[in-house]
């Protein structure tokens, strides 16, 4: 993720030249340097999760179901659009499953062990840097750090190590993570047509109010409200 961050910083953005509006540059890149270093680094390919599951339980489907539904519902207005949806479906969770779950988890279970001590440690740790990186910011000599979003995105991080070191795969968070996204997308989606939806039947009514109201005749020579009179005629009937 640092790889992700200089990138980004540095202003190596695809954006530039294809007119995206996305990180696909810094995702991919940091996505390729990932799968490099577990290639031809240290840990062995099953310690980073790049293997397939080799156990199951219900429970997954579960909480990945209620936090779908919570993302519908709830999650922040993502920018809707062709371009959205694709990042979504795909970019985050790979770069920052093989990130977190992936390089930061098996190292720090290298230096802690595998014990379930070891493995609460490792997913706390890995927890609290994944929420730091989509919730910490520095402006000036302040940090600012929301706390809703920070223990959200904290828990959300257990809940993806729950199932990494659960299954012994990557796969599965992986998987987790893009159909989040993708459920915070659609209900962006949903939401946007709601509000116009909402939009249009207030202006009917509006339009409906006006147009129903009662028209009361008034006498000639009687003064108007939208331009101011001088003289007021006075006729008798």
């Amino acid at each position: 993720m640092l790889f992700d961050t200089l990138v980004t910083m540095g202003g190596l953005q695809l954006n530039a030249v294809l007119g995206l509006s996305y990180n696909w540059l810094g995702k991919g890149a940091c996505s390729i340097a990932a799968v490099l270093f577990v290639t031809f680094g240290p840990l062995q390919r099953a310690e980073v999760g790049f293997c397939m599951p080799i156990r199951w339980r219900g429970a997954y489907l579960w909480v990945l179901l209620g936090l779908m539904v919570f993302a519908v519902m709830f999650a922040p207005d993502l920018q809707v659009g062709a371009e959205s949806f694709g990042y979504q479906l795909t970019m985050p969770g790979i770069a920052e499953e093989l990130t977190y779950r992936g390089i930061l988890l098996a190292l720090l279970l290298r230096i802690y062990g595998n014990d379930a001590r070891a493995m609460w440690l490792a997913a706390l740790v890995t927890s609290v840097a994944f929420a730091c990186i989509h919730d910490l910011d520095f402006h000036g000599k302040r940090i600012i750090c929301p706390p809703g979003p920070f223990a959200f995105h904290f828990a959300m991080g257990m809940f993806f190590a729950w199932i990494r070191l659960s299954t012994g795969s990557l796969l599965m968070p992986i998987l987790a993570h893009n159909l989040y996204n993708t459920a915070a997308e659609m209900g962006g989606l949903w939401r946007l047509a709601a509000g116009q939806v909402a939009a249009r039947a207030a202006s009917a009514r509006a339009v409906w109010a006006v147009s129903a109201r009662p028209i009361t005749p008034v006498p000639r020579g009687w003064p108007s409200n939208d331009r101011p009179s001088a003289r007021v005629e006075v006729t008798d009937y």
